[in-house]
């Protein structure tokens, strides 16, 4: 046993599981990076750093069971609490290597309208529950969770509501307001996103967040649920609103009717964007309010004019 585990086991703080508590806590830190047999990186303000401080062989086991306080651990997502801070884990290997990545999420749920996101929702839903298909896009960081999470807690706030939420993990616990949340996690409560959102129907739901649209059957689920009254939320990989239409026409296709009935569905897009200079993030929203002109615009596949109709905004403390 090297005398670094040696340490960690006598009850003695060791220098990566140092190193990792202290960027946890560290302002402007997103994410952490462990892999055994390599330095601590960590991204802050958007930007890759290396530290000169080496995870040794079974570092991130360690860190998993005597930080996190994990059971044990398994390739895949998971998601816990530390120090008040809200944490979503993802364990992998390389080359026979553990890894573990860390996004470190806001202890609260920033408020809608402080950050702007309520602005931007309205322009695109003056009516914010009206049912429909909303997407958001954006990169790793770009603030997809924390922008739906406030979002979904206004109108927890707001209105009389019933939410239901599918995700991998859970990032952000819901707090009742005048109405309540159900939210469930693949794979402890649910095994997958088709199962969860069809389920969710039978649950008297006025909005379902979908964690994430990444195959054919979540995307065909997701639109069902918008054409049967209901406001659902999702995220999707792309690289902009005309990217998440051109990624969501590929999902469906095969469904009959799968154009006419995505475009009729659709009420916005809004793609989120970091960008930094190493000492503060800037983030942007670029939105697309679907109207019938737009629409129109979808079903024809024009991807141009689709692009011409975004609208930018600068948001806050997201």
């Amino acid at each position: 046993m090297s005398d670094e585990r040696l340490a960690v086991y006598d009850g003695v703080d060791a220098p990566y599981i140092l190193k990792t508590v202290e960027l946890i806590n560290t302002p402007g830190v997103t994410d952490v990076h462990l892999t055994e047999g390599d330095n601590i990186w960590y991204r802050i303000y958007g930007q890759m750093t290396e530290t000169d401080v080496h995870v040794p062989s079974e570092g991130v086991m360690m860190i998993a069971t005597s930080v996190f306080k994990l059971g044990t651990w398994d390739r895949g997502n998971r998601a816990c609490s530390f120090n008040g801070r809200r944490l979503r884990l993802r364990f992998s290997r390389t080359r026979q290597r553990a890894q573990a990545f860390v996004r470190i999420l806001p202890g609260d749920i920033p408020g809608a309208e402080q950050t702007g996101a309520l602005d931007v929702i309205k322009k695109i839903i003056p009516d914010i529950l009206s049912p429909g298909l909303f997407l958001v896009s954006g990169a790793t960081g770009s603030g997809k969770s924390t922008f739906l999470a406030s979002y979904m807690q206004h109108l927890l706030d707001s209105f009389p509501i019933h939410i239901v939420t599918v995700e991998d993990p859970i990032e952000y616990i819901l707090k009742k307001g005048l109405g309540q949340a159900s939210q469930r996690e693949i794979p402890d409560d649910v095994s997958n996103y088709e199962e969860a959102v069809r389920d969710s129907l039978r649950e008297d739901p006025d909005v379902i967040l979908v964690g994430e649209i990444r195959d054919g059957n979540t995307a065909s689920s997701a639109l069902t649920a918008a054409e049967t009254g209901h406001l659902v939320l999702g995220t999707v990989h792309a690289s902009s609103p005309a990217g998440v239409v051109e990624r969501m026409k590929g999902l469906l296709r095969g469904l009959p009717d799968a154009s006419t009935r995505f475009a009729a569905s659709l009420v916005g897009i809004v793609h989120l964007t970091l960008k930094n200079d190493g000492k503060k993030a800037e983030r942007k929203a670029y939105s697309l309010a679907v109207d019938n002109e737009v629409a129109k615009f979808i079903l024809k596949e024009n991807l141009k004019e689709i692009s011409d109709r975004v609208a930018v905004d600068l948001l806050k403390n997201l």
